[in-house]
């Protein structure tokens, strides 16, 4: 298995590093060779923009919204009571686009002549809101001034960069399978996958002493499968554990069916995953329900008191199954059972989650914790603090011309760096409160390598200002459209 598992992932990262040198150099090649206006009509660019708003996201980000400058022109000498129409911007960007500013008086030599790379947060009508990180956004976000009466500040251009998050991401997961395979507690997974074990399963009577009151202790799995095998208590296949229809019709594991349309196969197929010590393929045609059976096997995990990570390849597979869980547990007189779904967390940009679901979105679910009202509080000052000192740009420049110095604004700036770095510290405790408290965590199957995920898993040393943090593994990983994954989000 060790030589299998070797030539995956060798194999895969070859792959990875052809596809992102031809993706750059694609990119690379339109920077390089179109003009500006040339690359707008492609839908790469957005040229002729101002800086019409600053405020802090999250994990101490700068969200700046840009405007076009005939739009921010417009509403600033705009009479009468009525506000001009929005030019509406035509481009190809969407929320999680990596872009690059560049100022609009400088030529354009490709993506290393931004003067700084941020991630698209959300669209307007007129206009885009690029998050930056906090190291990018400090240098030159001051340089505009939006508040300063008839002057609309420097004007920039938003330009598709080439970006190896996603492909990093997928090389790092290359990484940890070759080096970790062995060690982690995947590795029993590892090994039926690249053929070095076969699947085993719990015998009912096994499968269902492990939850007698309802599953209030799910980390002793591990205790009851080590005795199960001692006992010789495993079954090797998938066949035998298929139950008469009588038993089926008694109900699931550890209660009732909550979906109580559910099929013979379909439930059939829920014992199957839910008896399972490693790994249990739901196999079927389009349209036979196989994604009916995975919320069922999802709520009745719930209702046992695991945890667990659910994913799919988009962002629609993965809100279809948050919001059928929701509908089906909204749709049941079991108020706890709820109360349960509503504490799932959706991992992913707002943007490109269904509006419907936001509220499960992380970043409104940790806005749910203790710590908000400080949050808030912070954010507020923040704000205000960077809006302050992109007034003070212009006034310090006179001084300075003058004679005077910018002791002010150093002191503004040291403020604000103060500010967002009490913030951080308290939206990355909030957050981990929200994931800790998540009976499911939802997202995408790249998107599981989400940074505050990592962090929830893996747990954390001890740093300044924050505190050691054990890691809180899931108990099961439920992955619905598998089949339509790429072999390395997996």
């Amino acid at each position: 298995m060790d030589e299998a598992v070797e030539q995956f992932t060798e194999l895969h990262e070859s792959l990875l590093r052809e596809e992102a040198n031809a993706e750059k150099a694609e990119l690379e090649e339109l920077l390089q060779t179109l003009s500006l206006r040339e690359l707008a009509d492609v839908g790469v660019a957005v040229p002729r923009l101002v800086i019409t708003d600053v405020s802090s996201g999250l994990y101490g980000r700068t969200v700046v919204t840009f405007t076009s400058k005939r739009s921010a022109l417009q509403r600033l000498h705009g009479n009468g009571p009525t506000k001009p129409p929005a030019e509406q911007l035509q481009h190809r960007l969407s929320p999680g686009d990596i872009v690059g500013l560049f100022r609009y008086d400088r030529p354009i030599t490709g993506s290393s002549s931004a003067i700084a790379t941020g991630v698209v947060h959300k669209i307007h009508v007129a206009g885009v809101s690029v998050a930056f990180e906090e190291q990018d956004g400090e240098t030159w976000v001051q340089e505009h001034h939006p508040s300063s009466g008839e002057s609309l500040g420097l004007v920039y251009n938003l330009l598709l960069v080439s970006s190896e998050v996603t492909i990093n991401r997928q090389r790092n997961a290359l990484r940890t399978l070759r080096e970790g395979a062995f060690e982690s507690p995947a590795r029993r997974i590892v090994a039926v996958c690249f053929g070095g074990a076969g699947p085993q399963f719990l015998q009912l009577q096994l499968a269902v002493s492990m939850s007698k009151g309802g599953i209030s202790r799910p980390r002793e799995m591990d205790a009851f499968a080590s005795e199960a095998a001692d006992r010789s208590a495993t079954l090797r296949s998938w066949k035998d554990v298929e139950l008469s229809s009588e038993e089926l019709q008694k109900g699931c594991l550890w209660r009732g069916w909550f979906c109580d349309t559910l099929t013979e196969s379909q439930r059939r197929a829920v014992f199957l995953g839910l008896m399972s010590q490693d790994v249990a393929l739901i196999h079927g045609p389009p349209g036979t329900g196989k994604t009916t059976t995975v919320v069922e096997v999802l709520l009745q995990l719930v209702a046992a008191g695991f945890r667990v990570l659910a994913c799919a390849p988009s962002n629609i597979a993965v809100d279809n199954m948050l919001e059928r869980c929701y509908a089906v547990a909204k749709g049941l007189q079991d108020t706890q059972l709820l109360q349960q779904v509503k504490r799932c967390v959706r991992i992913g940009h707002p943007a490109r989650i269904d509006e419907q679901l936001v509220g499960f979105c992380l970043d409104r679910q940790h806005l749910n914790s203790d710590s908000s009202g400080i949050i808030r509080g912070l954010k507020a000052s923040l704000d205000e603090s960077l809006r302050e000192l992109s007034a003070m740009k212009r006034r310090t420049n006179q001084q300075q011309q003058d004679g005077g110095g910018g002791s002010a604004k150093r002191e503004m700036r040291a403020e604000a760096r103060r500010l967002m770095q009490d913030m951080k510290v308290l939206q990355r405790k909030s957050v981990m409160e929200a994931l800790q408290s998540a009976p499911i965590v939802f997202a995408t199957c790249a998107g599981a390598a989400d940074a505050s995920l990592q962090r929830l898993v893996k747990g954390r040393e001890r740093t300044s200002g924050e505190p050691e943090q054990a890691g809180l593994p899931f108990d099961v990983v439920v992955i619905d459209e598998a089949a339509q994954v790429i072999f390395v989000e997996l």
